[in-house]
């Protein structure tokens, strides 16, 4: 059984950290090891439970987030920036968010319990999980044979100063890491919760959506209004978090509602993904090269289609009962494919 990972998200001051630390201490109380996470910790569900070292409940040492700010300035120093920046750059209010990507994606004991207090940041988290993997993909082939090329100005400018192989092997490196962390925060046996509170409709909608469009399986929405047909179902307060257990580790064990699938329809391909609480009006679809890029909400998300789907184009897409469906078909090769 494989680690897994419980995101709780939502609007700012709709109670995300208390659900989390409650969350946490409630899987612990039933004997799984678990591993509780904040983008702040200082400031988020750690600093609301007490974790002993010996304990079934472990937190991130606030000098971990310490000790990540160096980790940037040796890449730069070796493209001959000043190590300062990247002190700099790592403590901004965003790298936060990226340390904590970074901790997920460590190597995790079978069955762990992974419960994220991400917040209003975990649209933001959920985005990187799918955007760096894709981003180190496309740099790991960038090595000085490439760079001269393709960019001989560039790599001229650099000369000397240029890494090679060593900046190659540690994108490699990162990929692996990176793949790591999005398979625990959205891969099968991950789940997402919204914390409504008393969060207008439109907010909790706009949390919904962004994390639906970054791959995240939302299963569920703790109070607020009344949900439409087509979005995840309520969780109303007056249910205990220690109640909802069963229910997230039924959803943990059958993975999301359908997830990201694809399939052969006659000569054409059908490509679904689960897009709860977006209506087709707010959605956005357009293909660059290989990839299908969804907005809605102010949300972006750049996905990228399966190796079957690279010679064919959109033809339809409906949004029906919270899941998208796209129908490609085969490109002729007297035709170029519509970008648009």
């Amino acid at each position: 059984m494989g680690a897994q990972c419980v995101l709780v998200a939502g609007p700012g001051g709709t109670g995300c950290s208390t659900y989390a630390a409650t969350l946490a201490r409630a899987y612990a109380d039933r004997g799984r090891s678990v591993l509780l996470l904040g983008t702040d910790p200082y400031d988020d569900a750690t600093s609301l439970v007490d974790a002993p070292a010996d304990g079934p409940l472990r937190t991130a040492d606030p000098r971990d987030a310490d000790d990540a700010d160096g980790t940037m300035a040796p890449l730069l120093d070796m493209v001959g920036l000043d190590p300062r920046l990247g002190a700099e750059v790592a403590r901004l209010t965003e790298a936060a968010t990226v340390r904590l990507l970074w901790a997920i994606g460590a190597e995790r004991p079978p069955g762990e319990v992974v419960v994220v207090d991400a917040g209003p940041r975990a649209v933001d988290l959920v985005r990187l999980a799918g955007a760096v993997p894709w981003i180190l993909q496309r740099l790991a082939p960038a090595q000085r044979g490439w760079l001269t090329t393709s960019r001989p100005l560039l790599a001229a400018a650099l000369g000397s100063r240029w890494p090679g192989e060593q900046v190659t092997d540690q994108v490699r490196a990162a990929l692996v890491h990176a793949s790591a962390a999005r398979e625990v925060l959205i891969g099968e046996g991950s789940t997402a919760i919204v914390i409504a509170g008393s969060a207008p409709s439109a907010k909790v909608r706009r949390v919904v959506a962004g994390m639906a469009l970054g791959g995240a399986p939302v299963n569920a929405v703790v109070g607020g209004p009344r949900s439409g047909p087509h979005d995840p179902p309520r969780w109303r307060t007056g249910r205990g978090v220690p109640d909802q257990l069963g229910a997230l580790d039924d959803q943990a064990r059958t993975g999301r509602l359908a997830g990201i699938s694809w399939e052969h329809d006659g000569a054409d391909y059908v490509w679904r993904m689960p897009l709860p609480g977006v209506r087709f009006r707010e959605l956005r679809l357009s293909m660059m090269q290989d990839d299908l890029v969804l907005q809605t909400h102010g949300h972006r998300s750049v996905l990228t289609m399966p190796t079957a789907l690279r010679r064919c184009r959109p033809v339809d897409a409906r949004l029906h009962d919270g899941i998208l469906t796209v129908r490609f078909s085969p490109v002729r090769q007297d035709e170029a494919r519509d970008q648009g």
